[in-house]
């Protein structure tokens, strides 16, 4: 939700340059949105992009946790003890001099720790990440469908604009308008999305921290979560940028404009090309939607692993 709340305005001018039937460029949208709107329109769904958060992330990385635990390491993580303890050490001084081999332990339990012996396979991570993003895909898009929709009402003539006041208003204003299963349509390329997004994201995170740990080149600190966080968020944005531009058009469009996931993609190259499923990725059209997945994604690995430190020092407590 921190990392959210720092990259929503990126996260604005994503939204305004995908739902554009014209060719934009990055800078133009953010000055035109400033000078129309104000600098405050950059926040607009603030409060729904939070909510998404609360449902999406927490889902998609509470299930892959869960099921990368109970897929288990492919070896005993209990014989790793001695060579982890010098490097969480020195990465984690005071913790581990607090708590000893019981934390040591408990972290090897509760995280994929990237040695080559007690660690996830690749395939069972893969299989957790993309578990994890079929639950978040699902659960998080009410919340994305008005967080959508009210990042872009400003690009909207007044007449058409839908007003949301936060995103309680708008998924009751939503059901009531439009029924109850407007609050999941885009669900399907949503969770498409979901599911691409969490596995390159997550899976190439561990990926690359393992291989740098392994290296022996870098300790498990800031530098590595930094490293491998930045390279998972250019994998994760160039991933998912089609199914990303799809859900977006679908939950943003009057009803009735798209049948499905597939007619929305037939009338979307038909019209714009399949280029248009690129709007907002670097590499065609020189917009950095990395410059919102990237900080996002740096900022939520930083976190994560802190807070899986901070509940394997709780756990090693109680035992």
């Amino acid at each position: 939700m921190a990392a959210a709340t720092v990259t929503h305005p990126l996260d604005t001018l994503k939204i305004r340059l995908q739902t554009s039937t014209v060719k934009a460029q990055f800078v133009t949208t953010f000055v035109n949105v400033i000078r129309k709107e104000g600098f405050l329109a950059l926040y607009s769904g603030l409060s729904a992009s939070l909510l998404r958060q609360a449902t999406y992330s927490t889902a998609r990385f509470g299930v892959n946790d869960f099921v990368k635990e109970k897929l288990g390491t492919d070896k005993n993580g209990k014989g790793l003890a001695g060579d982890l303890q010098s490097r969480l050490a020195r990465a984690y001084p005071d913790q581990v001099a607090a708590a000893g081999t019981s934390l040591i332990l408990c972290y090897l339990k509760h995280s994929n720790f990237p040695l080559t012996k007690g660690r996830v396979s690749f395939a069972k991570s893969m299989t957790a990440a993309v578990l994890g993003g079929l639950a978040g895909g699902i659960v998080g898009t009410p919340a994305d469908i008005a967080n959508i929709r009210m990042q872009d009402d400003g690009r909207l003539p007044p007449a058409q604009r839908r007003g949301y006041k936060n995103a309680f208003d708008g998924l009751y204003r939503i059901a009531r308008e439009e029924g109850a299963g407007a609050l999941l349509r885009g669900w399907a390329p949503n969770t498409g999305r979901a599911v691409l997004m969490t596995a390159s994201q997550i899976v190439s995170y561990d990926v690359v921290k393992a291989r740098l740990l392994e290296s022996g080149l870098f300790q498990d600190n800031l530098v590595t979560h930094f490293t491998s966080s930045l390279t998972a968020g250019l994998i994760a944005t160039t991933v998912t940028s089609p199914f990303d531009v799809l859900k977006t058009r679908i939950m943003t469009a009057p009803e009735g404009t798209y049948k499905g996931s597939v007619d929305a993609f037939t009338k979307i190259v038909r019209a714009e090309g399949p280029a248009a499923f690129f709007k907002g990725c670097i590499v065609l059209t020189r917009v950095p939607s990395f410059t919102r997945l990237g900080p996002h994604t740096i900022l939520t690995f930083i976190a994560y692993e802190r807070l899986k430190l901070t509940y394997a020092a709780y756990q090693s407590k109680r035992q």
